[in-house]
Parts: C-alpha cells; sequence; structure tokens
C-alpha cells in the first residue's frame, strides 16, 4: 500500500506478510480475486461504478463499438445528441426484443426511450430504441467490474487506495483458510470490522444529515464520523 495506485503485486506482498509467507504461488491472486469479487457485490455501486463512452451514428438501432468484456451491474445510460441530454431506461434484453417486436416502425428523430446491452456470444452490443437521428454519445455507467479470473500482478484493482486494506484482510482470510487454520477466525473478523466501518464511511444518502452524538462531556452534540444507515430499515 505505498502509493494511490497500487499494483495487485504490492497488495500480494502485504497478504504474504499477514500469512507469514514470502514465497506464495498463483493462489495469491486467486485469494486477491475472490476477495475483490466479495466487496464489489456487497458494496455501493457508487464506489465500483466505471464509464463507457460509445457513439451511436444515425439512424442505427445498434451501436458495435467495443463495450469492456467486465461490464457488471448497468446503472444508467446517459444520452447525448444536439447539446440535449436524455435519460433512456434500461430494459432486459428479454424485454427489449418485446419492446421492439410489435412490427410497428419506430420512428427516427425520438428522444432515445429504451437501451439494453446483448451479448451475441462474441461481444457486448449496445442496442436503443428508437434509433438515433444523428451521432448521439452515450455515456453508460456500469457497477461492479467483476472478476472472472485471477487479476495479474501488474493489474489495478477498481477500489480505492484507502480501502485497499479492506481487501487485504479479506484475501489473507481466504489464505489462512488454507495454510493457517488457526488464525483464520482472526483475519476473518478483521476483514469483516474492515468492511463494516468501509461501509460507514461510503454510506451516506444524497439528504443524509449528520447524526449529533448523544453522548455527554467534551464531544457532546458534534457530528459523529459515521453517517447514517445507506437504506435503513427502520426511519423514527
Amino acid at each position: 500500500m505505498a502509493n494511490a495506485i497500487s499494483t495487485v503485486e504490492s497488495i500480494a506482498n502485504e497478504v504474504a506478510d499477514l500469512l507469514r509467507h514470502d514465497n506464495l504461488d498463483v493462489r495469491i491472486y486467486q485469494w486477491i480475486g475472490l476477495a475483490y469479487n466479495d466487496i464489489v457485490q456487497r458494496s455501493p455501486l457508487e464506489l465500483f461504478c466505471t464509464y463507457t463512452e460509445l457513439t451511436v451514428d444515425s439512424g442505427e438501432y445498434v451501436s458495435n463499438a467495443a463495450i469492456p468484456d467486465q461490464i457488471g451491474t448497468p446503472v444508467a445510460a446517459i444520452f447525448m445528441n444536439a447539446s440535449k441530454v436524455y435519460m433512456a431506461r434500461y430494459v432486459t434484453p428479454a424485454d427489449y426484443n418485446r419492446i421492439t417486436s410489435t412490427g410497428a416502425e419506430v420512428p427516427v428523430g425520438v428522444v432515445p426511450l429504451f437501451w439494453t446491452i446483448k451479448n451475441d456470444g462474441a461481444t457486448y452490443t449496445l442496442f436503443i430504441t428508437p434509433p438515433a437521428s444523428g451521432d448521439t454519445v452515450v455515456t453508460l455507467v456500469w457497477g461492479g467490474n467483476y472478476l472472472d479470473t485471477p487479476p495479474t500482478n501488474t493489474s489495478i484493482l477498481n477500489l480505492p487506495y484507502h480501502f485497499e486494506h479492506v481487501l487485504i484482510w479479506g484475501a489473507a482470510a481466504i489464505g489462512a483458510s488454507i495454510l493457517r487454520t488457526p488464525m483464520f477466525p482472526v483475519y476473518e473478523g478483521e476483514y469483516g470490522q474492515a468492511f463494516d466501518e468501509m461501509i460507514s464511511l461510503v454510506g451516506y444518502r444524497p439528504d443524509a444529515v449528520p447524526v449529533l452524538r448523544s453522548i455527554k462531556g467534551p464531544y457532546a452534540g458534534t457530528p459523529k464520523l459515521q453517517a447514517p444507515p445507506r437504506f435503513p430499515q427502520n426511519i423514527s
């Protein structure tokens, strides 16, 4: 964790140090990949949002531009054409097929209403309807870029530097379950605590108001560091 763009090799060295191993094989990268996917799937989307910019040509339903293989969860598509911005609704490929299979001709020049991503077996492709009436720039927002294969030593994962320790404890816990079973409960506990602290720091709602402390003493009435839960189950 020496800088703000740590490579997986740097993270692997930290994990190896926790596991008291300086000659770990490729398994350490598998553990890092597993821990990263666990964090991605259980964290707020805004932590891992990525953006892909495409251009949809005039009159086309389909953009053949390259879309990343690991696209994660679609969050939004922002369309801009002739200095106007439009927000279309994401639908599943099945719903998109139903919407566009009515046999009616969809007029060109209407604001985009629906979009989806389909995989033809080789590449991911963006579909929009109604089609673009001129070159339209589309910014796709993805949440949670999952790893299908273990990262390499030179990979840089999409995780803010200040939360790398969460990933390190997670990978170390997985490794300890194999190499240091007596230490597994300890490392798993550290991972859980670090993860919860990360979520508490990034769990602000747009309208969140800092909660005042109810304790007495010099810190009475000062804002807490922790924001309210992101999605409180009980609102009073």
